[in-house]
């Protein structure tokens, strides 16, 4: 039984969410030995505004609240990219976050579902994602529902992959 649930972010969350997403993006960077802070807190802003042309999210972006049925409370977002055209028809998973308070409790596993269960509604064909290698916490969860890899990408002065790129087919 899913006790999650999604709405569409309000502005004001959304932007909160920009804000945290990439304070949290440029840390995940830097533990993962990719770049100095410095460094990595201006190649997160680049990212995350990349995807704001004129300071507007494109259509193609999605934002969503997760939440939990039973009290209504918000526990997470995500964040997924959707191309449909005549040469790709697929969705990338950009961020999922489930709040620590709520970590463990099949929330991440329930709203993955849930996404791939609309996105194929919508008729996208596959969900993409990329994932730090070393959160192997993400990795199990995604091992779980099927993901399979389909590259690795080592960045900045890394040594090793740092990032892996997952596929499923809805």
């Amino acid at each position: 039984m899913t006790d999650v649930s999604f709405r569409n972010m309000k502005d004001k969350e959304l932007n909160d969410f920009i804000s945290y997403s990439i304070k949290l993006y440029a840390k995940f960077i830097y533990q993962h030995k990719e770049s100095s802070y410095p460094k990595a807190l201006q190649a997160s802003r680049k990212e995350v505004f990349s995807y704001f042309p004129n300071g507007k999210a494109s259509d193609r972006e999605c934002f969503i609240k997760i939440i939990r049925n039973s009290d209504q409370q918000v526990i997470g977002n995500i964040w997924v990219s959707i191309v449909n055209n005549k040469q790709r028809n697929y969705s990338f998973l950009q961020w999922i976050n489930i709040d620590e308070a709520y970590l463990r409790q099949s929330f991440a596993k329930q709203a993955l579902v849930l996404l791939e269960e609309k996105l194929k509604n919508q008729g996208l064909k596959q969900l993409d994602l990329c994932v730090f290698a070393k959160n192997y916490a993400a990795r199990k969860l995604y091992n779980k529902l099927d993901y399979k890899i389909t590259s690795s990408e080592k960045y900045g002065k890394a040594k090793e992959a740092t990032r892996i790129r997952m596929r499923k087919l809805l």
